[in-house]
C-alpha cells in the first residue's frame, strides 16, 4: 500500500471518531484547571463553545453539569458567574428545559440545571408542574418474603395519551451474598389493559405466592430501584442480559418516576458500564440453582447450602 493510500486510510479512520468520545475527559481539562477561576468572561465562553463544537446541546449539557460537579471551587464560582448569561446568549436554556422534562439524567445534573435555570430567570415551579401533568407513572408494587432474602419491584406505565394501556418492567432483588441487595433479573411486561394487568399479574402473583403485592408511591420505587442498582455498582454484579436487552424502555419510563432527593444518583453511563462490566448474574444464578448458595443468617453469619433449591427457584 503506497503512502498516499496510508494518508488517506488514516484520515478516514480519525474522522469516525465522535466529538462525544472525547467530551467528558477535554471537559474535565477545562474545569479542572484552576487558572479558569481567573479568566474573563468571554474568555471562558470560547473556551465552552470550542470544547462544545459540532455536539449536540442535549449530550454536552449534561456532561457539563457533571464535569461542574467535579471542578475545584474556585472554578466551579466563577462558572457560576459565566453560564447563565452563557446559555442565555445560546438559547440553551430551552434545551435545558427540554432535558429536565425528559427527565433522563441522573439527580446531581438535575439538581445543577436547575441551578443554571434559576439563574436565567426560569420559573421552575412551572416546568415541575408540566413534567408531573405529562408522566406516564401509573402505579408500583413491592415484595419481600419474610425471611428478608428476595424480593421484587413492580412499575406500571401508561402507553397511550388515553391512558387506557399499561406496560410495566419487573426487577427481582437478593438481598442474599453475594448479592447484597443487588438486581438479579429484570423483564419487560407485555402491554395491556387494566384488566389484563390485574389479573395476569396482580391476581396471578397473589394465587402463586399467597400473598399480595404492597403498593407503594413513585417516589419510594425509584430510591428502592435506584438503591438496587447502586448494589450492582457496588458489589460488581452486571445487570442482567435481559434488562440489557430493554434498555430503551427502562430509560424511556423508569426516570419519568416522581422525583426525590432521597433516590440515589444512578445515570445512563452507569447503566452503559453495568452492561459491560461486573461478574455475570446468569452464571451466578446457575450456580446457585444447581450447585450451591450462600445464605445470611439473622446472627449476620454466612451458611453456604448446597443443592438446588425449589424455593429459591420460584424467584428465578
Amino acid at each position: 500500500m503506497g503512502r498516499r493510500s496510508r494518508k488517506k486510510k488514516n484520515q478516514y479512520r480519525k474522522s469516525n471518531i465522535s466529538p462525544v468520545t472525547m467530551l467528558r475527559p477535554r471537559l474535565d481539562g477545562l474545569l479542572g484547571n484552576e487558572d479558569l477561576a481567573t479568566r474573563d468572561d468571554d474568555w471562558i465562553k470560547k473556551d465552552l463553545d470550542a470544547v462544545f463544537k459540532n455536539i449536540k446541546p442535549t449530550q454536552f449539557l449534561p456532561a457539563l453539569a457533571l464535569a461542574y460537579n467535579s471542578a475545584p471551587q474556585t472554578v466551579q464560582h466563577r462558572l457560576s458567574e459565566v453560564i447563565p448569561s452563557w446559555l442565555t446568549e445560546h438559547d440553551y436554556h430551552t434545551t435545558l428545559v427540554q432535558i429536565i422534562q425528559k427527565n433522563q439524567i441522573g439527580m446531581a445534573e438535575r439538581a445543577q440545571i436547575k441551578t443554571w435555570l434559576e439563574a436565567t430567570g426560569q420559573d421552575l415551579s412551572t416546568i415541575e408542574a408540566r413534567i408531573k401533568a405529562q408522566t406516564p407513572f401509573y402505579r408500583a408494587y413491592v415484595y419481600e418474603d419474610e425471611f428478608g432474602s428476595q424480593g421484587m419491584i413492580l412499575i406500571l406505565w401508561h402507553t397511550n395519551t388515553r391512558q387506557t394501556k399499561l406496560q410495566g418492567l419487573s426487577f427481582l432483588i437478593d438481598y442474599n451474598p453475594p448479592w447484597e441487595g443487588a438486581i438479579k433479573d429484570g423483564w419487560k411486561l407485555p402491554i395491556g389493559s387494566f384488566r389484563d394487568v390485574k389479573t395476569k399479574v396482580l391476581d396471578f402473583w397473589r394465587q402463586k405466592s399467597g400473598e399480595e403485592l404492597q403498593s407503594i408511591s413513585g417516589e419510594e420505587a425509584k430510591i428502592k430501584l435506584f438503591t438496587c442498582l447502586n448494589k450492582n455498582l457496588s458489589e460488581s454484579i452486571k445487570l442482567p442480559k435481559d434488562l440489557i436487552a430493554i434498555s430503551d424502555v427502562f430509560w424511556k419510563y423508569v426516570p419519568c418516576l416522581p422525583d426525590t432527593e432521597k433516590a440515589p444518583s444512578f445515570t445512563p453511563q452507569d447503566f452503559e458500564f453495568l452492561s459491560k462490566h461486573g461478574e455475570s448474574p446468569e452464571k451466578i444464578n446457575h450456580f446457585e440453582r444447581n450447585v450451591g448458595r450462600r445464605v445470611r443468617m439473622d446472627d449476620g453469619k454466612e451458611l453456604i447450602v448446597m443443592g438446588a433449591d425449589d424455593e429459591r427457584n420460584f424467584w428465578t
